[in-house]
């Protein structure tokens, strides 16, 4: 066989002990990519080139606060409605700690503003007048109130009410953590299982590493890409999901083809050469 992928895999079986070397380099290159950070934007919101990004950035430049973001504390007694004086001097006292937080705070919205305007208490009373939600708006750039928002979830807190924060603001923070999670624990589970099942079909645990191997050269080296070009091209955080999801499936996958390729052409007696080059 003469074909261009044929003489490439003559060319890789001379010169392994090259390729083997320019493949470790690629774990260095990997490691500097991925030191240098990322610049991802937020998965959350639509990005500019479309109609809906392009309207929020338009909202941002003519609005007088470029970046608002409200979180609610929602402040619960078993027993004790809102509108009783204790309950409510126990929000009132929860909320002084407020002023802790390295962040402007644009306006407080709650039951007691208007406490006779049933449709403002429809906003911050539950029906069982058991719990009571304050909406707090907080100014600062994006990277300002992501760097603050664990003082501003655990800021108020309540010897004598349960407290729950919730919010936009804090559900998409919260989400992008258990993505990450969700994304850890899938690899930590998946390779494993992979492993297992490659060893029971090839039978040699040689040929099951191979397939390994090659994930763990493609997806330092993957995501790391990932990380440089964010920061020439619009990326969101979920990139890196998919990434590598679909890079660890493709590679076993193909692997996994090529190996059985490969042992078929030695099986039937060609020497280790043509057998790469049969199998490319």
């Amino acid at each position: 066989m003469g074909g261009r992928l044929a003489k490439f895999g003559r060319v890789a079986h001379k010169r392994r002990a090259t390729i083997v070397a320019i493949s470790i380099c690629s774990l260095v290159v990997s490691g500097i990519l991925i030191a240098g950070g990322n610049q991802f934007a937020d998965g959350n919101q639509p990005p500019a080139s479309i109609e809906a990004g392009r309207a929020l950035e338009l909202v941002s430049e003519e609005l007088p606060v470029t970046s608002t973001n409200t979180v609610t504390y929602i402040f619960t007694h078993e027993d004790k409605s809102w509108n009783e004086p204790e309950f409510k001097n126990w929000v009132l006292e929860a909320i002084e700690s407020l002023d802790d937080i390295p962040l402007e705070i644009l306006s407080i919205s709650m039951a007691y503003d208007d406490e006779e305007n049933p449709l403002h208490l429809a906003q911050h009373v539950s029906a069982d007048s058991k719990r009571t939600a304050v909406f707090v708006q907080f100014g600062g750039s994006d990277h300002e109130v992501e760097t603050a928002l664990d003082e501003i979830k655990n800021s108020i807190s309540s010897e004598n009410l349960e407290v729950l924060v919730t919010g936009s603001l804090v559900i998409n923070k919260d989400f992008d953590r258990l993505l990450e999670q969700d994304q850890l624990r899938a690899e930590i589970i998946g390779l494993p299982i992979s492993f297992v099942i490659l060893l029971f079909v090839f039978g040699t645990f040689t040929a099951a590493v191979l397939p390994m191997a090659i994930v763990a050269l493609m997806l330092p080296l993957a995501i790391g890409l990932s990380f440089y070009i964010s920061g020439h091209f619009p990326m969101t955080q979920y990139s890196t999901s998919m990434i590598s999801l679909i890079g660890i499936a493709v590679s076993i996958d193909y692997s996994l083809f090529m190996i059985s390729r490969f042992r078929e052409e030695i099986d039937a007696g060609a020497s280790t050469e043509d057998a790469i080059a049969t199998m490319m």
